[in-house]
This record gives C-alpha cells, structure tokens and sequence, in this order.
C-alpha cells in the first residue's frame, strides 16, 4: 500500500501539538479537563454503553480519572489498554481492581487480566493528539488503535464500538493529513463541546 505524499507532514504535526499539549496547564487546564468531565457525564453516549474502554493519561493527555471513578461507581465495566501482549500490539484488559503498573513507554497499564474482543466494548475514549471535523485522528504514531479497531472500516452499517476522541480544544484543527489505514472517529469532546462526525 503506497503511502500517500502528505503522511510525512504527520511527524513535524505531532512534534508540534503534543508540545503544545504538555506546555497546557494550571488553572486553564483543570477548568478545562473539569468541563470535558462534565460534559462526557451528561453525553448520549455514556448513558446506556456497559463496557466502556478508557486510556490512562500520558504526555500531556487529559486526564480522565475524574470521570473514570463516577463510572465505576455506576458500576460501568472499565478496560484499559495494554500494549505489547497481542498480535495487534494493543489489547483491552478489564481494570477493575487489578493492578497496574507502567510499560515500557512509561504509561500506566493494566498488569494482567484477560485481553477483551474490541468488538464487545460498546464505547472507546480515545486520547488525541489532534483531531479534524473529518473525524480524523492524529495519535502518538504507533498506530495501536488504527490496528486494532481496522474492522471498523469494512462495517458500512453497524458500527460497534463508537469512538469518541477526548482531548482540549486547541487540538482541534481545520484538517488534517490521512493514512488509508486511519480509522475515524465518531465524534469527539472538547471544553468546548461535543463534534460529530
């Protein structure tokens, strides 16, 4: 599969905004990260999915802990991902009360547990480096999500599970560049609001 001219430009992108992501902070950003918590409590989305798939935040992500502990008090099952212990590179483990501890990226991961079929989770909350009104995703660049949702591409009607993209407002951009092998987003939440797609 050739790579289209414009994915180089991805690298120089993601070098920029994830910068721009982990220089975000103080007051500004727990304001912000209380809205989009607020926000997901009150979306559609999120009120009947059972099976919910979180991510721990890392390298400036915004941080969904908040949110992730009045879920689990609505006894929603969370699952988190793991990287390195699948075929595809990323799985999704139950993170109920197992323990967890950190890859070898650094970012905190569920240490054992049984990897989830991705097609049995109803709701993903995705982290973001950046995001368009396309609903094109631009991630970390390892592509763990892309591999492991890729199914989603050749569904034309049921689409199970939804993505929705988590991250600030200022990493929302007017478009961005796309790989064939980008998974889209349904919608994604900002301090701002909701967008979909």
């Amino acid at each position: 599969m050739a790579v289209p001219a414009c994915v180089p430009d991805r690298s120089q992108l993601r070098r920029k905004l994830r910068k721009q992501r982990r220089k975000f902070s103080g007051p500004q950003r727990t304001q912000a990260e209380a809205r989009v918590t607020a926000t997901l409590l009150k979306h559609r989305w999120l009120a009947r999915p059972r099976n919910i798939g979180i991510y721990l935040a890392f390298d400036g992500e915004l941080d969904l802990a908040a949110l992730v502990e009045v879920l689990s008090r609505q006894r929603k099952q969370l699952f988190a991902p793991q990287l390195g212990h699948s075929p595809r590179g990323m799985c999704f483990i139950h993170c109920g009360r197992g323990t967890m501890a950190p890859n070898a990226y650094g970012i905190s991961e569920p240490v054992s547990g049984q990897p989830v079929d991705p097609r049995s989770l109803d709701l993903v909350l995705v982290p973001l480096v950046a995001f368009d009104p396309a609903g094109t995703r631009l991630g970390m660049g390892g592509g763990h999500y892309d591999r492991l949702f890729s199914f989603l591409n050749h569904r034309r009607q049921w689409r199970h599970p939804k993505l929705l993209g988590v991250g600030f407002e200022l990493q929302r951009q007017r478009v961005l560049p796309r790989a064939p092998w980008d998974v889209s987003l349904d919608g994604a939440v900002t301090e701002q609001g909701c967008y979909f797609f």
